[in-house]
């Protein structure tokens, strides 16, 4: 696929006097239900993807949740759906997670600040740059910092999906005691 992705939820389509309407993918408002088998729609059981989670019941039979948008927030100047970006996990825990705030979310021009205000932006210039996550994918030109990033996470998300399956391989099998 080449272009840009989706968006999880599109823009809001039209204002109810009292806050935004918005619409899934799947055509679902909201209060209303995604239609089975939407990959938006997620387990209220384990909170994953309601189409892949693991969860022993079938999809037609589990529960499910109405949709409903809360949006995104930059946790320091409140600026609404901030766009998405990544930086290498070395920055991330350097500028953030060591203020006791790894969990937050950051606006671009936020994350700038903080980066420039600790150390000028020397720690980021020696473990890689800021990526917008549009930026980020198979396609984007060579060598540039978004197919760099993309090829960098790919190779990690392997190297631990392949820890997890040897680590499964290699579990001992429990037999039940023999009289």
């Amino acid at each position: 696929m080449t272009g840009k992705r989706k968006a999880p939820t599109t823009p809001p389509r039209r204002c109810r006097g009292h806050g935004f309407f918005f619409e899934a993918q799947c055509g679902a408002k909201e209060g209303e239900l995604h239609r089975l088998g939407c990959e938006m729609e997620r387990c209220p059981q384990c909170e994953g993807q309601s189409t892949s989670c693991d969860c022993p019941q079938p999809l037609e039979q589990r529960p499910r949740a109405p949709f409903m948008v809360f949006p995104h927030h930059c946790d320091r100047c409140g600026e609404e759906w901030p766009e998405f970006f990544n930086v290498p996990d070395d920055c991330w825990h350097y500028y953030v997670v060591r203020l006791g705030q790894g969990e937050k979310l950051l606006c671009v021009p936020c994350y700038q600040t903080i980066v420039n205000l600790i150390d000028g932006g020397a720690f980021a210039s020696q473990h890689g740059p800021l990526v917008m996550q549009d930026d980020m994918r198979a396609d984007a030109p060579l060598g540039s910092p978004g197919r760099v990033r993309w090829e960098e996470l790919t190779a990690r998300n392997k190297a631990i999906y392949e820890a997890q399956q040897n680590a499964q391989k290699d579990a001992p099998t429990s037999t039940p005691d023999q009289p």
